[in-house]
């Protein structure tokens, strides 16, 4: 297929703690178009769920609503490269890296109310640090394709500006639950009876509106300079990041 690859990632469970560490670099070179795809390196941090309020002496004492709640948490960075072989060692490359961290933590817990009602919060933060900002605007241009005649009202300029930023997300949700058990038993013939289980549930979900202040992730450009035939469009602020 002349395309060479390889990965080397190497792990390791750090005693005494909840957390894994991962270390990974990818690389992959096709021979015929001279593209090579480049990832190093990439550092993950895992931790397992833990119980933060969980009493040691459990066996001697009452398990409360607060020794369930239960977090988890992940951390990333990743720096990777998109050009070709005869660029990947001059100083072009570096104008070409894409590069970011982000983190993330999730509290859940799981609990019974009035003794048949189950509840399952869950509570999710996401961050990521943006190191590029994108702005689209429409230049006052008019223009034809080559080899076309039409008439192209505006063309759009896509600039990136370095600059650091957080991209942070939050949801909270909540899902109640039960179960009915029923069953109809018969005792003449090959019928038996039929056993039925009913789990209804309900759920609640919520996050906040991105488009408003403080947020303000996004922003607007119009697609043509004429006003009867234009489009506002939006866009997402965030660009080059390494995690898509």
């Amino acid at each position: 297929q002349n395309v060479l690859r390889s990965n080397l990632t190497y792990n390791l469970q750090i005693p005494n703690s909840p957390f894994k560490l991962s270390a990974s670099m990818f690389h992959s070179q096709n021979l015929i178009s001279r593209e090579v795809n480049l990832t190093l390196p990439e550092l993950s941090l895992q931790m397992r769920s833990v119980n933060p309020f969980r009493r040691r002496n459990r066996a001697v004492q009452k398990e409360r609503w607060y020794d369930r709640i239960a977090t988890t948490y992940s951390a990333q960075i990743r720096n990777s490269v998109n050009t070709t072989d005869t660029l990947l060692f001059s100083e072009q490359v570096f104008d070409q890296l894409r590069y970011g961290f982000r983190h993330g933590l999730e509290v859940n817990s799981n609990f019974r109310v009035l003794k048949y009602l189950s509840i399952t919060p869950v509570i999710s933060y996401k961050e990521e640090i943006s190191f590029f900002d994108q702005n689209i605007r429409l230049l006052d241009t008019v223009y034809t394709k080559p080899g076309d005649t039409t008439l192209i009202y505006g063309k759009l300029d896509t600039t990136l500006s370095r600059s650091i930023t957080s991209f942070r997300t939050a949801s909270a949700s909540a899902t109640m639950s039960t179960q009915l058990f029923g069953q109809i038993l018969s005792s003449r013939g090959w019928f038996r009876g039929i056993r039925h289980q009913l789990t209804p549930s309900i759920s609640f979900n919520y996050s906040p509106d991105y488009h408003q202040s403080p947020f303000s992730y996004f922003r607007t450009y119009e697609t043509d300079l004429r006003p009867e035939k234009s489009e506002t469009r939006e866009y997402l602020r965030f660009a080059n990041s390494p995690f898509g």
